[in-house]
């Protein structure tokens, strides 16, 4: 009877730890004001196969000031990010080489409750006087939240440049999320780790991803369970595909590099 007790034990303390580290990933989004993990911040990404690095840069409260990329060519574009006086992200460029002209510009604009509810982007043009001109086209997107303040619903309106006509509705893109907190996908395995989006706030809103986990298993980690080594996983969802990748390719063999405090 012992014996079997024993076997049972240890059987049981692989689960009971699992259990205790999905605990404490609750305890960090519980305990965060923002649901984020603040204590590490991504510096960079480089993108072993296909060569490429993104790096990150903040401004003196933590927000990412811009995402500079080495190889625009291969769809990881520059980023730069814009606040107002509350460090309210207020727009967001994706820029090409050339200063003077951008690829998406977005402008945000706010609910009551500080998330933003709407924003107008801007694909495809020339910068004049600071400003988006001369762009293909307008996009529209209004953004409903769950009672966890997740995106759930997005929904796109279109307009071509010049035109005087109302935004023509364009799609809807719906959103779940299941009994762990992770966003529903198909052919998605999680693992049990804290979702390297988890790290601020404007990773979530921007790849439209509130997930506890990550939609894969990372072939390294640092201390604090956070990827440092990604590779391709097939057709699979791939993080740095998101919003990352302007043109959604799929990375190859990635390492990410992390401060922590």
């Amino acid at each position: 009877m012992k014996r079997i007790r024993k076997i049972s034990l240890l059987f049981a303390l692989p689960l009971l730890l699992a259990l205790q580290g999905c605990n404490k990933i609750w305890d960090i989004i519980k305990n965060s004001p923002d649901g984020v993990y603040s204590k590490c911040r991504i510096r960079e990404i480089t993108d072993i196969g296909e060569p490429k690095k993104l790096s990150f840069f903040y401004n003196k409260y933590g927000n990412p000031d811009s995402i500079v990329s080495s190889n625009v060519s291969t769809g990881y574009q520059s980023l730069l990010f814009r606040y107002d006086n509350k460090q309210r992200m207020i727009e967001s460029q994706y820029y090409p080489e050339n200063p003077r002209s951008f690829i998406y510009w977005s402008k945000y604009y706010y609910d009551n409750k500080g998330r933003i509810a709407k924003d107008t982007s801007h694909l495809w043009g020339s910068i004049v006087n600071g400003q988006p001109t001369w762009h293909w086209g307008d996009y529209f997107h209004s953004y409903e939240y769950d009672n966890k303040d997740r995106i759930i619903k997005i929904t796109r309106y279109w307009r071509a440049a010049g035109s005087t006509e109302p935004p023509a509705f364009s799609d809807v893109q719906n959103f779940a999320y299941n009994e762990d907190g992770n966003l529903t996908r198909s052919g998605v395995v999680y693992d049990n780790k804290l979702s390297m989006f988890r790290t601020h706030k404007i990773w979530m809103f921007m790849a439209r991803d509130y997930s506890i986990n990550n939609p894969f298993t990372a072939t390294g980690y640092n201390d604090k369970g956070l990827p440092t080594r990604i590779k391709a996983q097939g057709d699979v969802y791939n993080v740095p595909s998101s919003f990352l990748n302007f043109h959604g390719n799929k990375i190859t063999d990635a390492t990410v590099v992390w401060d922590c405090k």
